[in-house]
């Protein structure tokens, strides 16, 4: 038998291959500075931390996903730029399967 030869093995295969990018990039996040421009998104994150509900100048985003960010960091009691690459990790791997499940039902 072929290597991924049925539906079951390579959907095991494409799971085990997205579980070890996550937890490869969840391993880095926890180190380094703010790449791109991630300082300004972590900015607004902070300033919500801070109790200050206003939009940052230089963001050019609605701030949704940066409140979101900062209501999980403030129930897990953090703060850091670690944590908030964290939260919108698994924030993204949760999307990724509800659309894959809104695809599998749909088709």
């Amino acid at each position: 038998m072929q290597p991924f030869h049925s539906p079951a093995s390579r959907r095991q295969a494409l799971i085990l291959a997205v579980t070890m990018v996550f937890a490869t990039a969840a391993a880095l996040a926890v180190r380094g500075t703010a790449l791109a421009d991630e300082w300004v998104h972590f900015k607004q994150v902070q300033w919500f931390l801070a109790g200050r509900f206003a939009v940052a100048p230089d963001l050019t985003t609605i701030p949704g996903l940066h409140a979101f960010v900062a209501g999980v960091l403030t129930a897990f009691h953090a703060e850091s730029l670690a944590g908030a690459r964290c939260v919108t990790m698994a924030f993204a791997l949760v999307a990724a399967f509800g659309f894959a499940a809104i695809r599998r039902t749909l088709a």
